[in-house]
């Protein structure tokens, strides 16, 4: 039986791939975007459960444009949005995130257990 249906959006192929992976082995839907736009897209046409979207893709900034557009658009605004990164340990990045329209942050590599764990706070 599929459970929730969750979008994730990142230019890291293996990252996707592995997310997806495990998540459906769960029981979980995953579907995926490798960038914002079309990421965006998806959450409009798929109705997502929740999104994981990554923060930097093709400019530095790409996720939290894409997060602050998903947040002002009524369609899909009440959908959760978890931001994952890599830059998390980079001087100046809890300033550039705190305003975000985001419920958590992950630092990549997310582990199996903390992802599913994050999938479980926010369904």
């Amino acid at each position: 039986m599929i459970k929730n249906k969750i979008l994730i959006i990142d230019d890291d192929e293996d990252f996707l791939e592995a997310t997806a992976a495990l998540l459906q082995a769960k029981g979980y839907q995953p579907i995926c975007a490798s960038n914002g736009q079309d990421g965006f897209q998806m959450a409009k046409t798929d109705s997502p459960d929740l999104i994981f979207l990554d923060l930097v893709m093709a400019y530095e900034d790409e996720g939290a444009r894409i997060a602050e557009a998903m947040a002002s658009d009524g369609a899909i605004r009440d959908i959760p949005v978890i931001l994952v990164t890599g830059m998390k340990q980079k001087p100046g990045f809890k300033s550039q995130t705190v305003n975000l329209p985001v419920k958590a942050v992950l630092d990549k590599p997310v582990s199996p257990h903390e992802l599913l764990k994050t999938v479980r706070t926010y369904m």
